[in-house]
């Protein structure tokens, strides 16, 4: 097996990265201050951009080859559809449980038999999503392969159950639900959840369903 397949196309993306920073804000007074000084430091801050972004890629990039060696398959190449904008999304992610997502969702891409799953649109959907909602939209996920029945198209988490996982994971301020509300009314607004029983409990949408599926590391044939 040779999982370095998913990163085919990386060194053409990290020649394109020479792009990134090249809005520097220097006043007229800053560059007055700094004088010759200035472009040196300018590209030394482009530096540390392109490094910072480089660096997460190639995070993304170790721990979708881990996950496709655990999973037991041959990964094959991944679009440039999805690879590029995918590695660019993630390239800015500095939380460590979306990062893990955005890796899923590349070794999903390269996995030989779930790569159909893997939509273009999710790409947009994880750079946008806030971790309190990457972690609401999971526990709804799992509370429908902890029930009886599993059947996620009927099954749907009470909202006071959701909020007291909410309150647990994050402690919001005493008596401040903003927050957690905005945080359901976008995964709503995404469509990636839905309400029922008169706004008391929250299901998932299909689009819900496989979005988590492909941003979750892929099982293997016999898992």
């Amino acid at each position: 097996m040779d999982p370095t397949e998913i990163i085919k196309a990386v060194p053409d993306l990290a020649k394109g990265l020479a792009a990134v920073g090249t809005a520097i804000p220097f006043t007229r007074i800053v560059k007055k201050m700094l004088g010759p000084a200035t472009d040196e430091l300018a590209e030394m801050w482009k530096d540390r951009v392109r490094f910072y972004r480089y660096q997460n890629q190639m995070q993304c990039v170790k721990k979708a080859e881990q996950m496709a060696q655990k999973a037991g398959f041959t990964p094959q190449t991944v679009p440039p559809k999805i690879l590029f904008p995918l590695l660019e999304g993630v390239s800015l992610e500095d939380n460590d449980h979306l990062h893990t997502m955005w890796a899923a969702l590349l070794a999903n891409a390269a996995s030989p038999t779930d790569s159909s799953t893997v939509r273009p649109g999710f790409i947009a959907l994880l750079k946008e999503m806030c971790g309190d909602e990457a972690t609401i939209l999971k526990f709804v996920f799992d509370s429908v392969h902890k029930s009886v029945s599993k059947n996620w198209q009927k099954h749907s988490e009470s909202l006071e159950e959701i909020k007291e996982m909410y309150e647990k994971e994050f402690r919001p301020a005493s008596g401040d639900d903003i927050t957690f509300y905005t945080a359901l009314d976008s995964l709503e607004a995404a469509e990636l959840i839905r309400t029922s029983n008169l706004g008391t409990a929250w299901g998932l949408t299909s689009r819900g369903y496989h979005f988590i599926m492909s941003c979750s590391p892929p099982k293997g044939a016999s898992q």
